[in-house]
């Protein structure tokens, strides 16, 4: 029998904390339903709502197990360092289900020789209205340096999106 779990992963702010996160979190087979991101200074919250039965459940404590590191002395939790006036910008992300997109994006985010910084990250699923398709969301808004353009994000993001088919739409604020 599944039910609906809630987890929190609470550490320090590191650069590709949340991918690790969720390629754990994929690779274990698991589906996030909903989740959301925030953080502030050097402190990370991940939260996450997922449907977990008794293995499932077994296997998502001990990812949060893994990844609550906050008693870490905190020079190993580097920021990424955005030099001069930076950009912000929305990521807006539309898709049939599927339990890699978090994932795959956040890597894609975080791999990226552009020091971004992801700044909150939101995704849930929709059901939609003609087909009853499930409709996964996911809004992601990040800090780049100034001289990074929607182009090139865009150009980056794709790479995921045209394999996909997925709706991406790059804002920036």
């Amino acid at each position: 029998m599944s039910r609906l779990v809630k987890s929190f992963f609470i550490n320090r702010n590191s650069a590709g904390l949340l991918s690790r996160i969720t390629k754990t979190i994929f690779e274990s087979n698991i589906n996030i339903l909903r989740s959301q991101m925030v953080k502030s200074d050097n402190e990370f919250i991940y939260k996450t709502e997922c449907m977990l039965d008794k293995h499932s459940n077994n296997t998502m404590n001990g990812i949060i197990g893994k990844y609550y590191k906050y008693d870490m002395p905190s020079n190993l939790y580097a920021k990424k360092q955005i030099h001069g006036d930076p950009k912000k910008f929305n990521i807006d992300i539309k898709y049939a289900d599927s339990p890699e997109l978090i994932h795959e994006y956040t890597r894609i985010l975080s791999g990226m020789d552009m020091d971004i910084e992801i700044e909150t990250l939101q995704s849930g699923i929709d059901i939609a209205p003609m087909t009853g398709v499930y409709i996964f969301n996911m809004k992601i808004q990040i800090i780049t340096p100034n001289n990074v353009t929607t182009d090139e994000l865009v150009n980056n993001l794709n790479v995921i999106s045209d394999r996909l088919g997925v709706e991406l739409v790059v804002r920036p604020l």
